[in-house]
Protein backbone atom coordinates (compact mmCIF):
# COMPACT_ATOMS: atom_id res chain seq x y z
CA UNK A 1 0.00 0.00 0.00
CA UNK A 2 2.97 2.28 -0.60
CA UNK A 3 1.08 4.29 -3.24
CA UNK A 4 -2.15 4.97 -1.34
CA UNK A 5 -3.09 8.19 0.37
CA UNK A 6 -6.36 9.40 1.82
CA UNK A 7 -7.08 11.86 -1.00
CA UNK A 8 -6.52 9.19 -3.64
CA UNK A 9 -8.93 6.86 -1.85
CA UNK A 10 -11.53 9.63 -1.71
CA UNK A 11 -11.06 10.41 -5.40
CA UNK A 12 -11.45 6.73 -6.28
CA UNK A 13 -14.59 6.57 -4.17
CA UNK A 14 -16.13 9.67 -5.77
CA UNK A 15 -15.18 8.89 -9.36
CA UNK A 16 -17.22 8.97 -11.60
CA UNK A 17 -20.42 9.65 -9.65
CA UNK A 18 -19.43 12.85 -7.86
CA UNK A 19 -17.05 14.62 -10.22
CA UNK A 20 -16.71 17.82 -8.18
CA UNK A 21 -15.47 15.89 -5.14
CA UNK A 22 -13.39 13.52 -7.29
CA UNK A 23 -11.58 16.41 -9.00
CA UNK A 24 -10.95 18.19 -5.74
CA UNK A 25 -9.64 15.00 -4.13
CA UNK A 26 -7.39 14.18 -7.08
CA UNK A 27 -5.95 17.70 -6.96
CA UNK A 28 -5.18 17.27 -3.27
CA UNK A 29 -3.70 13.84 -3.94
CA UNK A 30 -1.45 15.26 -6.68
CA UNK A 31 -0.32 18.11 -4.45
CA UNK A 32 0.47 15.57 -1.74
CA UNK A 33 2.46 13.35 -4.13
CA UNK A 34 2.65 14.18 -7.83
CA UNK A 35 4.60 10.98 -8.58
CA UNK A 36 2.00 8.50 -7.33
CA UNK A 37 1.16 6.23 -10.30
CA UNK A 38 -2.35 5.46 -9.05
CA UNK A 39 -3.15 9.15 -8.66
CA UNK A 40 -1.70 9.93 -12.08
CA UNK A 41 -3.70 7.08 -13.62
CA UNK A 42 -6.97 8.34 -12.15
CA UNK A 43 -6.20 11.91 -13.25
CA UNK A 44 -5.52 10.60 -16.75
CA UNK A 45 -8.75 8.66 -16.79
CA UNK A 46 -10.66 11.79 -15.78
CA UNK A 47 -9.15 13.71 -18.68
CA UNK A 48 -9.81 10.89 -21.13
CA UNK A 49 -13.27 9.76 -20.04
CA UNK A 50 -14.87 12.94 -18.71
CA UNK A 51 -13.13 15.81 -20.47
CA UNK A 52 -12.39 13.89 -23.70
CA UNK A 53 -8.83 15.28 -23.67
CA UNK A 54 -6.66 12.37 -24.76
CA UNK A 55 -3.56 14.54 -25.07
CA UNK A 56 -3.67 15.53 -21.41
CA UNK A 57 -4.58 12.00 -20.41
CA UNK A 58 -1.50 10.68 -22.23
CA UNK A 59 0.72 13.04 -20.22
CA UNK A 60 -0.67 11.67 -16.95
CA UNK A 61 -0.40 8.05 -18.11
CA UNK A 62 3.19 8.54 -19.26
CA UNK A 63 4.04 10.24 -15.96
CA UNK A 64 2.51 7.30 -14.10
CA UNK A 65 4.72 4.84 -15.98
CA UNK A 66 7.74 7.08 -15.50
CA UNK A 67 7.07 6.97 -11.76
CA UNK A 68 6.53 3.19 -11.74
CA UNK A 69 6.99 0.96 -14.80
CA UNK A 70 5.26 -1.83 -12.86
CA UNK A 71 1.99 0.10 -12.63
CA UNK A 72 0.26 -2.53 -14.77
CA UNK A 73 -3.16 -0.88 -14.69
CA UNK A 74 -1.79 2.06 -16.72
CA UNK A 75 -0.82 0.14 -19.87
CA UNK A 76 -4.31 -0.55 -21.30
CA UNK A 77 -5.37 3.07 -20.79
CA UNK A 78 -2.23 4.47 -22.40
CA UNK A 79 -2.51 2.09 -25.35
CA UNK A 80 -6.14 3.16 -25.89
CA UNK A 81 -5.16 6.84 -25.70
CA UNK A 82 -2.41 6.30 -28.28
CA UNK A 83 -4.86 4.51 -30.57
CA UNK A 84 -7.50 7.21 -30.20
CA UNK A 85 -5.00 9.94 -31.07
CA UNK A 86 -3.62 8.03 -34.04
CA UNK A 87 -0.22 7.41 -32.48
CA UNK A 88 -0.10 3.91 -33.89
CA UNK A 89 3.66 3.40 -33.69
CA UNK A 90 3.69 4.30 -30.00
CA UNK A 91 0.73 2.01 -29.42
CA UNK A 92 2.45 -0.86 -31.21
CA UNK A 93 5.69 -0.43 -29.24
CA UNK A 94 3.82 -0.24 -25.95
CA UNK A 95 1.76 -3.33 -26.81
CA UNK A 96 4.92 -5.27 -27.61
CA UNK A 97 6.56 -4.10 -24.38
CA UNK A 98 3.47 -4.79 -22.27
CA UNK A 99 3.27 -8.37 -23.58
CA UNK A 100 6.59 -9.04 -21.80
CA UNK A 101 5.36 -7.89 -18.39
CA UNK A 102 4.54 -10.93 -16.28
CA UNK A 103 2.01 -9.34 -13.92
CA UNK A 104 -0.09 -7.88 -16.73
CA UNK A 105 -3.21 -9.71 -17.88
CA UNK A 106 -2.25 -10.70 -21.41
CA UNK A 107 -5.82 -11.00 -22.67
CA UNK A 108 -6.31 -7.25 -22.20
CA UNK A 109 -3.16 -6.43 -24.14
CA UNK A 110 -4.02 -8.92 -26.89
CA UNK A 111 -7.43 -7.23 -27.21
CA UNK A 112 -5.60 -3.90 -27.69
CA UNK A 113 -3.42 -5.52 -30.38
CA UNK A 114 -6.58 -6.72 -32.13
CA UNK A 115 -7.96 -3.18 -32.00
CA UNK A 116 -4.65 -1.85 -33.37
CA UNK A 117 -4.69 -4.36 -36.24
CA UNK A 118 -8.31 -3.49 -37.00
CA UNK A 119 -7.46 0.21 -37.12
CA UNK A 120 -4.62 -0.61 -39.54
CA UNK A 121 -7.08 -2.43 -41.82
CA UNK A 122 -5.46 -5.80 -41.06
CA UNK A 123 -8.76 -7.61 -40.54
CA UNK A 124 -7.46 -11.11 -41.35
CA UNK A 125 -4.56 -10.78 -38.90
CA UNK A 126 -6.92 -9.40 -36.27
CA UNK A 127 -9.25 -12.38 -36.79
CA UNK A 128 -6.39 -14.84 -36.37
CA UNK A 129 -5.29 -13.11 -33.18
CA UNK A 130 -8.90 -13.22 -31.98
CA UNK A 131 -8.84 -17.01 -32.41
CA UNK A 132 -5.60 -17.21 -30.42
CA UNK A 133 -7.13 -15.06 -27.70
CA UNK A 134 -10.05 -17.49 -27.50
CA UNK A 135 -7.61 -20.29 -26.71
CA UNK A 136 -6.07 -18.28 -23.87
CA UNK A 137 -9.32 -17.46 -22.07
CA UNK A 138 -10.59 -19.61 -19.23
CA UNK A 139 -13.92 -17.99 -18.41
CA UNK A 140 -16.89 -16.42 -20.19
CA UNK A 141 -16.20 -12.81 -19.21
CA UNK A 142 -14.98 -12.04 -22.74
CA UNK A 143 -17.73 -13.88 -24.60
CA UNK A 144 -19.77 -10.88 -25.80
CA UNK A 145 -16.66 -8.88 -26.68
CA UNK A 146 -15.31 -11.79 -28.72
CA UNK A 147 -18.60 -12.27 -30.58
CA UNK A 148 -19.03 -8.56 -31.32
CA UNK A 149 -15.44 -8.17 -32.47
CA UNK A 150 -15.61 -11.28 -34.65
CA UNK A 151 -18.82 -10.04 -36.34
CA UNK A 152 -17.35 -6.56 -36.87
CA UNK A 153 -14.12 -7.94 -38.38
CA UNK A 154 -16.08 -10.29 -40.65
CA UNK A 155 -18.23 -7.40 -41.85
CA UNK A 156 -15.19 -5.24 -42.51
CA UNK A 157 -13.49 -8.04 -44.46
CA UNK A 158 -16.58 -8.41 -46.65
CA UNK A 159 -16.85 -4.65 -47.24
CA UNK A 160 -13.17 -4.48 -48.13
CA UNK A 161 -13.56 -7.40 -50.57
CA UNK A 162 -16.53 -5.67 -52.26
CA UNK A 163 -14.62 -2.41 -52.61
CA UNK A 164 -11.59 -4.15 -54.06
CA UNK A 165 -13.83 -5.81 -56.68
CA UNK A 166 -15.47 -2.48 -57.59
CA UNK A 167 -12.15 -0.67 -57.83
CA UNK A 168 -10.59 -3.36 -60.02
CA UNK A 169 -13.36 -3.12 -62.64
Amino acid sequence: MKHVNLYLLKAMDYYPCNMEEAIQSIQYALSYNDQNPHTLLLAGRMYAEIFQDQGEAIKYYEDALAADMDAVKVYPYLIDAYLETGEFEKAERLIDFAMKIKALEKSIIVSKKIKWLEMQGEFAKASKLLDLLRLELYDNDWKSWLEETEARLKSKKEITKKWKKKLSM
